[in-house]
């Protein structure tokens, strides 16, 4: 009968401490972030090494609801008929309705005859886009992690008092 509770109760300990684990793991790192209804972002000073056909292209990036609702490009020395040729062809309208991370992760094709200043305002806004999603989805792994190695000692401890226990 001992033998039995001893290895019910180790069960028991096994069960509930794989129970927990797996429900803090798979909400690790986890954390709602409600965005705000409509910010500004700009890509420079962040983006001050990333530079175009003559200069660094300025940048702003209105985010609506955690989405990009417009990119207005700022006053630059960057040569006119090359940027026409980038807003002519909509890059910027491609980052229109994305998430900052959906932002970071689409593959946008640089403009024909103005390589240079598309190419420049692509990793500008993947590169603000990528400061912005770690500023607002920070993590919690290190609370969690902390979480979950005290319930496994409280599990680990129990579990041992539990078995030593004489029924």
């Amino acid at each position: 009968m001992a033998k039995t509770i001893k290895i019910l109760s180790y069960v028991a300990a096994i069960a509930l401490g794989f129970f927990a684990v797996m429900f803090a793991v798979e909400n690790m790192g986890k954390k709602d972030v409600e965005p705000l209804a409509a910010e500004e972002v700009f890509t420079q000073p962040l983006c001050s090494e990333i530079i175009g056909y003559n200069d660094v292209i300025p940048l702003k990036i209105n985010m609506e609801n955690g989405k990009i609702s417009n990119i207005e490009i700022l006053e630059n020395r960057e040569t006119p008929k090359y940027l026409k040729r980038v807003t002519d062809n909509g890059l910027v309208e491609k980052f229109y309705g994305l998430t900052s991370t959906e932002a970071i992760e689409i593959q946008v094709d640089a403009v024909s005859g103005a390589t240079f200043s598309s190419t420049a305002i692509i990793k500008s806004v993947q590169t603000t886009m990528k400061n912005y999603d770690e500023q607002h989805n920070q993590s919690i792994w290190g609370w969690q992690l902390i979480g979950v190695l005290c319930s496994a000692a409280v599990i680990v401890v129990l579990s041992t008092i539990t078995a030593k226990r004489k029924v």
